[in-house]
C-alpha cells in the first residue's frame, strides 16, 4: 500500500484523507478522517459541526477496525473481483478495462456506439447499476462498475454480454 502520510511533516499544508467507504465497506455511514499537521487540524475544528459523525457510524468504524478477518476477506474479494471483471471485459472485442487500484473498474465501451447514459439506462432495466462517466468529462461510452461479490460480478458480466448481443446481434463468449 502506498501512503503519503510520511510527507505531512515535510509539507505542513498537506492533507491525507481516508474513507471507510471502500475498503471497510461502510459507504452508507459516511465515515472518514484526515491526517495533517496539528496547525492545519485547528482550521478543521473551527468550521466542523459538533455532531459530524453519528454514534452508530462511529461504532461501525471502530468495530471494522478491530475485525482484521473481515478486512482481509473484503480486500481479497476486491482484488479477485477486479481481476475477474477486467479479464472478462478485455476478452470482449473492442472493449477495454483499465487497470485499477480501487474497488471499481473503468471500462471503455465506446466501441458499442452508445453513450454511457444509454448503457446505464439499458443495464438499469436489467437490474444492474453502472456509473456513466460522462459527468466526469470522460469520452462517450466510458462506464464504471463497482466490484461486488463474486456472484454479483458474474451477473454483471453475463448481463453486459447479453446487452452487447442485443445491440450488436453478435454472440459474445
Amino acid at each position: 500500500v502506498c501512503s503519503r502520510v510520511g510527507l505531512i511533516e515535510k509539507y505542513p499544508h498537506m492533507l491525507v484523507n481516508r474513507t471507510f467507504s471502500k475498503a471497510y465497506g461502510l459507504a452508507g455511514f459516511r465515515v472518514g478522517y484526515v491526517l495533517c499537521n496539528p496547525a492545519m487540524a485547528s482550521y478543521f475544528n473551527r468550521v466542523r459541526i459538533p455532531w459530524n459523525v453519528s454514534l452508530p457510524a462511529m461504532a461501525a468504524a471502530l468495530a471494522e477496525l478491530e475485525d482484521r478477518e473481515d478486512q482481509e476477506m473484503k480486500r481479497r474479494n476486491t482484488l479477485e473481483g477486479r481481476q475477474y471483471i477486467t479479464e472478462q471485459i478485455n476478452s470482449l472485442p473492442g472493449l477495454h478495462a483499465y487497470p485499477s487500484e480501487g474497488n471499481f473498474v473503468l471500462i471503455d465501451a465506446s466501441a458499442l456506439g452508445k453513450s454511457s447514459a444509454e448503457m446505464k439506462d439499458a443495464m438499469t432495466e436489467r437490474g444492474i447499476f453502472i456509473r456513466p462517466m460522462s459527468g466526469h468529462n470522460m469520452p462517450r461510452g466510458f462506464i464504471r462498475i463497482t466490484v461486488g461479490t463474486p456472484e454479483q460480478n458474474q451477473l454483471f458480466i453475463q448481463t453486459f454480454k447479453a446487452y452487447i448481443q442485443s445491440i450488436s446481434g453478435q454472440e459474445t463468449q
